[in-house]
This record gives structure tokens, sequence and C-alpha cells, in this order.
């Protein structure tokens, strides 16, 4: 047996459900956590692809759902939002207008939030049904009105660019849209990247950044967007730095190279998710060759002196297959995914962000033969995290995916059946109650009722049976 902790749902809120215990062993002991709601459309439908680019502003939780349908066009795409305290749906987001009269293409790719403004990344928008040259939406909310419509234009707009708003930013009056296989022209094919920024006030194209000025062999800039103050924070699929500028003017300010940079041949992934809380920065360095372990890693640095506070790696000495693929963090946790290729799914962890300690991980969830796998979209809001989930009609409410809300302050909580303090519950915390009784310590007191009797050894056996 071992630990899993549930704080109890007695229905649905909303789009919430309720949903089973981890029952899925740790390779070692570390505490786990089961959801205690799940989050779903108000008009989920299978295929529906929910669960993309989740962002929390102001108290609600933006999701994507690429394949969502809207007029029954297949896959336009839209935006979901919920409050993150009820989990109840408020706001649906999609494109209005997308010319010449054919629907966008995974709407939702990306999602950007800032006062009052929402910007949507659609990749392979559909202008011309050859080409699927992506787009990205400007919209204010709440109340959903479509403000503009961003496309490539530092080029041709019916050019080869399905990538263009795989990333979006918002800064300032800034939209930035990154488009991660983008060339500079129609005439220059390459997968170098480009960055675009848009002036929100006219709509026009300022300018276009593009990674082909960069060393050879950096490829996809752009993949990931965040940002900092005012500042645009850029960085490649492959690469070994991670790169900022002023978003107003688009000068380059900085670089931030990995700390591995010299010693390790798969350095130059550095940066492969980025998360920024306050002036923290954690990045990671998460690739895979031919599926064979490198050494990935997780660092955090402190933005207003741009160094290394802490490397985070699942072993010491040795490599895991793409540790660090995503990351999220706060003020109390840094969130932390690897991919499970054994079991098809997707173990996370989770670390105190103040000491860098491994404090519980989230594993697949089962019910006896059936699973629904969790996914790589994570995002924190206080003790909350929300994690997508791939769609299994068993153990959802509805058909299609999910958003999954975990309580990490359960993490860390005391298992009073684990007499002996390993970590598992284990015939072996008999033992230790029997000894505990003997010796009439505090952890013979199971019933919590101040004293040491046989009574407590019936209240052990039900706190063994049921878990933590």
């Amino acid at each position: 047996m071992m630990y899993t902790n549930s704080r109890s749902l007695s229905g649905h809120l909303g789009a919430a459900g309720l949903l089973v215990l981890c029952i899925v062993a740790p390779a070692h002991a570390q505490q786990q956590i089961s959801p205690y709601a799940s989050i779903q459309p108000a008009d989920a439908v299978a295929g529906n692809l929910f669960g993309q680019s989740p962002v929390i502003h102001d108290g609600k939780l933006y999701v994507g759902a690429v394949g969502v349908q809207n007029g029954g066009n297949a896959g336009t795409g839209g935006v979901y939002v919920f409050d993150v305290q009820t989990l109840a749906q408020e706001n649906y987001i999609y494109a209005t207008t997308s010319p010449p009269a054919l629907p966008p293409e995974q709407f939702g790719q990306s999602i950007a939030v800032q006062d009052g403004r929402v910007l949507v990344g659609s990749r392979e928008d559909d202008p011309n049904s050859t080409v699927k040259a992506g787009a990205a939406y400007l919209f204010e909310y709440p109340s959903g009105n479509q403000l503009a419509r961003y496309t490539q234009t530092f080029g041709n707009d019916n050019w080869q660019s399905p990538y263009f708003g795989e990333s979006v930013a918002l800064v300032g009056d800034v939209a930035v849209v990154g488009d991660s296989w983008g060339a500079w022209s129609t005439t220059f094919s390459s997968s170098d990247g480009t960055v675009n920024f848009f002036d929100t006030t006219t709509g026009q194209q300022v300018e276009s950044l593009s990674g082909r000025f960069f060393p050879s062999g950096y490829f996809h800039f752009g993949k990931v967007l965040a940002t900092w103050n005012d500042q645009l924070i850029v960085a490649f699929d492959q690469a070994p730095g991670i790169y900022f500028y002023d978003a107003d003017t688009q000068e380059f300010l900085y670089e931030i190279v990995s700390p591995a940079l010299g010693t390790l041949s798969n350095a130059r992934f550095f940066g492969t998710d980025i998360a920024i809380y306050g002036d923290i920065m954690v990045a990671s360095d998460s690739e895979v060759f031919g599926n064979e372990a490198v050494l990935t890693a997780v660092y955090v640095f402190d933005l207003t002196t741009q160094e290394l506070i802490r490397t985070i790696r699942i072993l010491p000495d040795d490599g895991y297959l793409g540790f660090g693929r995503t990351v999220a963090v706060n003020d109390k946790y840094l969130i932390a995914t690897r991919p499970d290729y054994a079991n098809q799914t997707t173990i996370i962890y989770v670390y105190d962000t103040v000491t860098g300690e491994l404090i519980g991980e989230l594993l697949p969830l089962m019910n006896g033969s059936s699973t629904a796998s969790i996914g790589y979209n994570v995002i924190l809001n206080g003790d909350t995290l929300f994690v997508n989930c791939r769609a299994n009609d068993d153990l959802l409410p509805s058909p299609g995916d999910a958003m999954l809300a975990y309580d990490l302050s359960q993490l860390g909580a005391t298992c009073i059946a684990d007499t002996n303090g390993d970590g598992v519950l284990s015939p072996a915390d008999f033992s230790a109650w029997v000894a505990a009784f003997n010796a009439m310590s505090p952890a013979c007191d199971q019933n919590g009722d101040g004293t040491c009797t046989p009574a407590d050894f019936s209240a052990w056996v039900a706190n063994y049976n049921a878990g933590c």
C-alpha cells in the first residue's frame, strides 16, 4: 500500500467532477495525492483537445481547446474561462472573423492575458487551405469582442508559416507572436524561427526578429515566450541560451546561458520550458536523444542578478528522459514534469520553491484496468495545481479531455498510520505501532484521544486500511 491523500467531493460544481485516487506505486517512497476535482467545458465533446496552454490571471483560469467545433467547423478551437475558486465556467472565446470566411484551425494553441485583453494563437489558421498560415487574435475581456487578427506581414500573408501563433505574449501595448518554424521571407525556407511584434493600438506589425542570425544549429527561435517586467523572454527549441529583449524597442538586452554549456552535449536545449514568478525564473534543459537518457535538469535563476540559485535533477549523477519538459512555479511550489514512456503518461514532481526539496509526486490515475493519463500542461494558483488530463469516459464525468485540480497543501501532511515514518504504509508499521504501545509513546495514539490504549490498535487498522 502506498500513500494517497484525497479531498472528498460530494458531487461536482459546474464543470467539476469527482475522480479516483492515484494507485500506481512510485519507484521510490514519495507522498502522492489525487485530484479533488476535474474541470470540463459545459459543452464537452470527445476530441475537443481541451487543456492547452492554461493561464491564470485575476482569479480566472483560461484553457485552450484546439479541437472544439464552432458552427460545425471541425478543428476551429476556442478558449474556455473558469473561476479558479468555484471552478465554474464563466466565458467562452472564439474567433469571429477569419478571411476569407474559413474557420481558424488550432485556435487556442497559445494564450496570453493582460489588463482586460486576451491574445490567442491559432497555429495553422486557414486563410489559404494549401498553406495553412498561422495567425493570432486579440480580444477584449470579458466582452469577448475581437479587436485584431495578426498575421506575418514582413513577408507574405500566404507564405508557408503554419507555426505562426505557436506562442504568444502581451507586454504593455505590444502583442508578440512566435513562429518557431518561420522564415524571414517567402524565398528563405528554414526552421530558424521568428518572433513578431505588433502595436496593439494600431494593429500594425512593427518588427520581426529572426533566428537565422544566430549561430548555425540554433533552431526554432520563439518556440517559448515569457515576460518579466517590460522585457520579453525568448527561448529556442535548440540553443544553449535564453534571450531578453526590450518589448517596446525590440532591442536585445542580455542572455542567460545554460549552466551546463561546455560540459553536456544537450546543453543547447536550455529553455525547453520557462516559468516566471516575481523575480524568479525556472528554466528546463529537457531533451531526449534517440530515447537515450541524458543529463536533463531544471534551473532556478534570480532575474535581478541573472545568477543561478539552484539546479534540480531527479538523480544527482544520472540523467532521466525528458525531466523538466514543462515547469511551473510560485512562492511555495516548483513543478517539473517528465514523460513516462512505459505507461504513456506524465509524472509530475512537486518541489519546495525555497529549499528545492522534493515533497511529492502526482502519478497516473487508475481505477482497476481504467486509466486517465495526465499531461504536460501545468499551472499553479496558490496551493492548487491544474494539469490537463487525457480523455477517459470511465473516469471523467463528460466526454473529451479535462483539467484536474490538486490541493498541494495536502503534501507533507502527517500519515498517522505510518508509525515507523519511512514514507510508505507496510506491515512493518504494525510492528512499529506495537513498539510504540509498549513504550507508551505518542505514536501509539491512533484515535486522537490523547491516551494510549488497546482501542488504538483498532484505530491503527482503520487508518492503515484508509491509506494516507
